[in-house]
């Protein structure tokens, strides 16, 4: 069945995820979910080039924004194909916050050891 709403959030060649707008963000993990694993089976043929979810000219460009029970998240567009493929291996882990490479408390997780996950850069607001 084919997800006719995914346009919202998907380039029309499904190679980049469009940046959303802040005053708009998801309101349930499933969806972020649903995003992430749709973007990431039309990209799978470009694993030896470890795409990037953004076509954006920054890194740290916040992509996706989320609002999950008072709490705020957002996605970067540096974010890569195995770092969301690690990610969604673990959906059905819980979410922990852990530090980001400059010590502050906001990077998010869901690694059963509760490591970083390398390429994925979802953090909660501070």
């Amino acid at each position: 069945m084919k997800k006719h709403y995914l346009h919202e959030f998907l380039t029309d060649d499904r190679r980049y995820i469009k940046k959303q707008k802040r005053s708009k963000p998801l309101e349930s993990k499933e969806l972020f979910y649903e995003i992430l694993q749709e973007w990431a089976e039309w990209n799978d043929h470009l694993a030896s080039e470890n795409p990037k979810i953004g076509d954006v000219p920054t890194g740290n460009t916040r992509l996706i924004h989320l609002d999950l029970n008072n709490s705020r998240y957002y996605l970067n567009g540096d974010t890569n194909l195995s770092g969301v493929k690690e990610f969604l291996r673990n959906m059905d882990s819980p979410w922990k916050i852990i530090p980001n490479n400059r010590g502050r408390m906001n990077k998010v997780t869901n690694d059963k050891e509760g490591s970083g996950i390398t390429g994925f850069f979802l953090y909660k607001e501070l």
